[in-house]
C-alpha cells in the first residue's frame, strides 16, 4: 500500500485488498475507489505503489499488473492493463516515467506510450537479471536498478552499465541478496 498527497490537496491512501481511500481534509470526507463501484472506474483493489509527476498526474500500479494513469482533480482512473508486475517507478528530469518491471525496465514519455524497453530483456546489454525489484535516480543522474541478487547502475548519458555483486575475495563488495529499496545517504 501506500500514502501521498496529490496536486489538489486530498490525501490517498492505497491498499492491497481494499482499493484506494481519497481523504478530502477540507470536506472531511472520504472517497472510496473499488472494484464494482463503475462511477469512480478503479477496478483493481490491489493498490501497490505510486507517485505524482511534475504534471499532477497520479500513476498507481497495481498487484494485478495494471497501471492507472489520472488527473487528481478527476473522479475516475483509467487504466493500461501491463501484462507484468510494476515494482518501482520514478520520474525523470525529462518527465519520463521509468517502470521497474518483472520483465525489465521500461520508460513512458507520456501516460498513452506506456512500454519503451529499456532494459531486460535483452534490450539492452548490461542488465543481467530482468526481474526488476527496485530503481532509483540518485543526484548524479545514474540509475540504480535492483534485481534478484544484483545491483546494477545505468549511466544514461553514456549508456553504460556497472554491474555490482557479491564476491566472496573482496568484503568490500555488494553483501548481495535481494535489494527491495536504493535510496541515497544525504
Amino acid at each position: 500500500g501506500f500514502s501521498t498527497q496529490d496536486t489538489a490537496g486530498q490525501i490517498l491512501i492505497g491498499t492491497l485488498a481494499a482499493g484506494i481511500n481519497r481523504y478530502d481534509p477540507i470536506g472531511k470526507s472520504v472517497t472510496l475507489y473499488r472494484g464494482g463501484r463503475k462511477a469512480l472506474t478503479f477496478d483493481d483493489n490491489s493498490a501497490w505503489a505510486t507517485i505524482i509527476s511534475r504534471e499532477g498526474m497520479l500513476w498507481v500500479v497495481t498487484f494485478a499488473s495494471n497501471l492507472f494513469v489520472a488527473d487528481p482533480l478527476q473522479n475516475n482512473l483509467p487504466y493500461f492493463p501491463m501484462g507484468v508486475n510494476v515494482t518501482s517507478f520514478f520520474e525523470d528530469d525529462n518527465r519520463s516515467i521509468w517502470l521497474g518491471t518483472s520483465s525489465g525496465l521500461l520508460r513512458s514519455d507520456q501516460p498513452t506510450s506506456i512500454e519503451t524497453p529499456l532494459l531486460g530483456k535483452s534490450a539492452i546489454v548490461g542488465l543481467n537479471d530482468k526481474s526488476i525489484r527496485t530503481v532509483y535516480k540518485d543526484g548524479f543522474g545514474y540509475i540504480w536498478v535492483g534485481t534478484t541478487g544484483e545491483i546494477t547502475r545505468y549511466d544514461q548519458k553514456a549508456n553504460s552499465f556497472a554491474n555490482f555483486r557479491r564476491d566472496e575475495k573482496n568484503s568490500a563488495s555488494y553483501s548481495g541478496g535481494n535489494p527491495f529499496v536504493i535510496t541515497e545517504n544525504n
